[in-house]
């Protein structure tokens, strides 16, 4: 599969839809390396391995800056060493292994995430919510584990909006200069991408109330759909953690209980476990779109064959964590405090770190302040709902 090429998105995301029908790893992974056109059997070499890390670590920096994405090529690539015969298979296998207790020590927070979407959605008297992709594309496997529970009242779906595609700019994947402070304001997209954008956002959007979900953190997507493209209902927001104190943050209560009990872990370990999500592999990479008929068909090019593959790994072992964890009352708080506990013994008190989190948060966005100041214009102090005091309940 070529990586210039361009795949309509659904093709990427009918595989994680598919998950439940998966009655095995072996399964999924022969369907998926099919699907990245790699061999699985086929002996890995030096120069094999250099190219790929090269590219791996090219899409790790357009996510988490290229900083952290030397830390985790470090961690991947180290799976390789003293095998002396390595194939696709075996490497995707060392790599997840390494990924799989954070899933599942992860995977209780993510459960309780959800469940409290579907409850305050459910209060609002919405039915229907979207899951930002990319960011939010582990949340879709979670959302399918928990999709009985809520006996039809509530669906879930996963759906491509990001802020590229609505044409503003991000400052990490676009390598943005210090200095430019109007910067995220420069529009991205000509009038007529604008249209194509808007006539997409229509069929999703206007005319019914729907809610949407996404990883954090400061609300440029609620603000570009209702100062550009002029949505109406506005839909609910829910992020995993908020640094806008107008919009709903999950993590945002979940440290403030915290801190209620004397806890001593820093407010700073809940934007890295925000950003971790972020950084995990993706099936694919930034969209495009392509306008056909009456829909819009958006495109994307695969992600690395290994990038790739292990997303879809990882996506499989949340859906099984998060199905296992039906029936258990769940205490997402307790699961913070074992990740930071893994994260000091794994991470910050060894020479050889094993344990796939991120030591530190990504950048803050350098015009965060400004654009803040734009979002109480259009939003004035009223927040967006649902209110973000509503997880107290």
């Amino acid at each position: 599969m070529a990586k210039t090429k361009l795949i309509p998105v659904q093709k990427f995301l009918e595989i994680t839809c598919h998950l439940p029908h998966y009655k095995s790893t072996r399964c999924l992974l022969r369907d998926v390396f099919k699907f990245y056109g790699v061999d699985p059997t086929g002996r890995l070499d030096h120069n094999t391995l250099k190219k790929l890390y090269r590219k791996v670590k090219t899409e790790f920096a357009y996510e988490v800056g290229s900083g952290l994405a030397t830390f985790l090529l470090n961690l991947i690539s180290k799976q390789a060493d003293g095998q002396q015969y390595l194939t696709a298979e075996k490497l995707i296998h060392r790599i997840v292994q390494i990924y799989t207790p954070l899933i599942k020590l992860y995977t209780p927070i993510l459960v309780s995430f959800i469940d409290s979407v579907a409850r305050e959605s459910l209060r609002a008297g919405v039915s229907k919510v979207y899951l930002l992709a990319r960011d939010a594309l582990p949340l879709l496997p979670v959302a399918l584990a928990r999709q009985g529970r809520y006996r039809g009242q509530i669906q879930f779906f996963p759906l491509e909006v990001n802020r590229r595609l609505l044409g503003i700019v991000d400052e990490i994947a676009d390598v943005l200069q210090q200095g430019k402070l109007e910067a995220w304001r420069r529009e991205t997209r000509t009038e007529k991408e604008k249209r194509i954008v808007d006539k997409f956002l229509s069929q999703q959007f206007r005319g019914k109330l729907v809610a949407c979900v996404d990883i954090g953190y400061y609300g440029t997507i609620p603000w570009i759909l209702k100062g550009k493209y002029n949505i109406r209902p506005m839909p609910l927001f829910f992020m995993f953690a908020s640094a806008n104190p107008l919009i709903w943050g999950f993590l945002n209560r979940i440290f403030d209980y915290g801190k209620l009990l004397g806890s001593v872990i820093p407010y700073e370990f809940m934007w890295i476990l925000g950003d971790t999500i972020e950084a995990m592999p993706k099936p694919y990479g930034p969209s495009a779109y392509v306008g056909q008929g009456r829909n819009v068909i958006l495109s994307a090019p695969p992600s690395n064959w290994l990038f790739g593959t292990v997303s879809y790994l990882i996506y499989y072992l949340i859906y099984r964590c998060a199905r296992m964890l039906s029936r258990r009352k769940l205490n997402p708080w307790t699961s913070v405090q074992a990740i930071f506990k893994f994260k000091r013994k794994f991470l910050d008190e060894t020479q050889n770190p094993t344990f796939p989190i991120l030591p530190s948060p990504i950048k803050e966005w350098s015009q965060n302040r400004d654009f803040m100041k734009s979002f109480y214009v259009g939003f004035g102090t009223v927040p967006v709902p649902p209110q973000p005091d509503l997880l107290s309940s």
